[in-house]
């Protein structure tokens, strides 16, 4: 698989124009939507953040929990996440840790630990007809999930895609989600009264848990 670093991406002059240029023969092949967010992992979530934060990008929410709903392979799993979103020119940043009890980014991490591409994902109306759409086209339904907390809710359907184009070939995720455009320029919560004070400013502006659940009956 070709090997796309984030900080090549970030040096180019025009970084939307270059995450839009991945995968394009898969994707025109399909009639995809334009990119809405490009997915790396990390090592350590909070470090990655904070270096990007410090080239000016973000700043980032990070996310930290478990999904209301994850089937992988068709297998009920309760995997705990831990994720950091930004906006970049109008792509949304993804940083993720690999996941604890599920494959999903078993072999994503780079020996360098620098961040690398790891999927594309696009925000459609429709999460299960567009995975269908690419089960046809023998492209295999790695993950079915739901997350939901601070005013999210997202769906998604993560497929795997192992065909290289020369132009990088990515997992596609596909994302129906109800949230505010960009939740992590929103101020927290205030934290509840009986909570203890933070012994530090805490320089990510959210951190916080996803609550243990069950979709609703149309996901």
């Amino acid at each position: 698989m070709t090997v796309i670093y984030l900080e090549d991406l970030l040096a180019e002059k025009n970084f939307a124009k270059a995450v839009n240029g991945l995968s394009r023969r898969v994707r025109d092949a399909h009639d995809f939507p334009p990119v809405h967010q490009i997915g790396f992992v990390v090592p350590d979530v909070e470090r990655a953040a904070e270096e990007l934060e410090d080239l000016g990008i973000g700043p980032f929410f990070i996310i930290a929990g478990r999904a209301a709903y994850w089937r992988e392979k068709g297998e009920l799993r309760d995997p705990r996440l831990k994720l950091g979103m930004a906006y970049h020119q109008d792509i949304q940043i993804e940083l993720l840790e690999p996941v604890v009890g599920s494959d999903i980014h078993a072999n994503s991490l780079h020996p360098s630990g620098k961040p690398v591409v790891e999927h594309l994902a696009f925000l459609v109306k429709d999460v299960d007809a567009w995975a269908e759409k690419l089960v046809a086209a023998d492209t295999d339904l790695f993950v079915r999930a739901t997350l939901k907390g601070i005013g999210l809710t997202a769906d998604l359907a993560y497929m795997d895609k192992n065909e290289d184009d020369g132009l990088g070939a990515y997992p596609f995720e596909f994302d129906y989600a109800i949230a505010p455009a960009r939740p992590q320029r929103t101020p927290c919560a205030p934290a509840p009264q009986s909570a203890e004070p933070a012994s530090h400013t805490p320089r990510f502006p959210c951190k916080t848990g996803l609550p243990i659940g069950t979709p609703d009956a149309s996901t």
